[in-house]
């Protein structure tokens, strides 16, 4: 690819520079009608400035940006100064859903216009990261569950089977 045709690319609004050095999101999965506080991580060392962290639809695009992530040792974040960004905020949501997030560089959060959508940079799927909104099972369900793996248990160890 020519030097030319890379800088256009990486210069176009719709192209951003996705942080996915090493990246998670703390837990993993939450339950519907409960507030809960999550956290994403990301390592990334030598940056001039916080990395944004944004909540993405499932193509990719922006749909908000949620703040700049720190690496002060507070607010989500372990240990200061260690190359290591977080970011820390309440989810709260009525259905089960999958949720997306990805983390970019702030010159490119810079540059977008909540009223042109056309300007939002779009992260690659393997650049997000994903929250699960779970259904809380009921207490029958979860019983049920329960004496599942307690029969199936019970089977294998049966003699004859």
């Amino acid at each position: 690819m020519s030097p030319l045709l890379l800088a256009a690319i990486l210069s176009s609004p719709s192209f951003a520079r996705i942080l996915t050095e090493t990246q998670y999101i703390q837990p993993e999965a939450i339950f519907v009608k409960e507030s809960t506080h999550v956290t994403v991580h990301v390592k990334a060392e030598g940056l001039t400035a916080e990395p944004i962290l944004a909540e993405i639809d499932s193509n990719g695009r922006v749909i908000q940006y949620l703040g700049n992530m720190n690496d002060t040792g507070r607010w989500g974040d372990r240990l200061k100064n260690d190359g290591t960004y977080a970011k820390k905020f309440q989810v709260h949501r009525k259905l089960g859903m999958t949720l997306h997030y990805a983390v970019f560089h702030a010159e490119d959060a810079r540059d977008f216009d909540p009223t042109k959508p056309e300007t939002a940079p779009v992260a690659p799927a393997s650049a997000r990261i994903a929250l699960e909104v779970l259904g809380r099972p009921s207490w029958l369900q979860a019983m049920g569950q329960v004496w599942e793996k307690l029969s199936r248990g019970r089977a294998a160890d049966a003699p004859g089977y």
